[in-house]
């Protein structure tokens, strides 16, 4: 009878951790179950910003933008192969001018501002932990990276102008960190 006795103890012992250790991987499962719906969730986030970007008002803002270098790109040229006449600080000088009049004459300001402002939200999707960090940047930093180089000569420029460090600070981050 003790041994019976015994017997039903270990058998409610051993029962009570199998319990313990089926509850233990149940909720790692649901764990990881959940980490992956989030991660999932928060893909699926940024791929909503790349239809946004593939539609008006953004698409539209970024085609007007490319018409407007396209047809400009000899003068880019001529000013790149100026070395004899001017040193390099001088072309730097002289490319900033060039894309401030290139996006004032064109009036591009709304359509570059609408641009630095998409960016700028993709930015605070990521930050806040509601869009993918590396979706986002696999899809939008070479376009990021093309905007800045070719605008922001016109940020700095609105930045002096309106006094505010703050203008596409966003914007600026994301393609100055993926360049690390």
């Amino acid at each position: 009878m003790a041994n019976l006795q015994q017997a039903k103890t270990l058998s409610e012992i051993i029962g009570t951790w199998v319990t313990i250790a089926g509850a233990f991987v149940a909720g790692i499962i649901a764990l990881l179950g959940y980490s992956r719906h989030v991660a999932d969730s928060r893909v699926a986030e940024t791929l909503k910003y790349v239809e946004r970007f593939q539609k008006p008002p953004v698409f539209d803002a970024r085609s007007r933008i490319h018409k407007a270098w396209y047809t400009r790109l000899d003068e880019v040229d001529k000013i790149l192969t100026s070395s004899e006449k001017y040193d390099a600080e001088e072309i730097v000088d002289e490319l900033n001018r060039f894309v401030i009049k290139l996006v004032e004459s064109n009036e591009l300001q709304v359509d570059l501002l609408l641009l630095v402002d998409f960016f700028e939200s993709i930015v605070i999707c990521y930050k806040g932990k509601i869009c993918d960090r590396d979706v986002a940047t696999s899809f939008f930093y070479s376009h990021a990276h093309l905007s800045w180089n070719r605008h922001g000569p016109y940020i700095n420029y609105l930045r002096d102008r309106l006094n505010d460090e703050r203008i596409a600070q966003g914007f600026e981050e994301f393609v100055r960190g993926q360049e690390q």
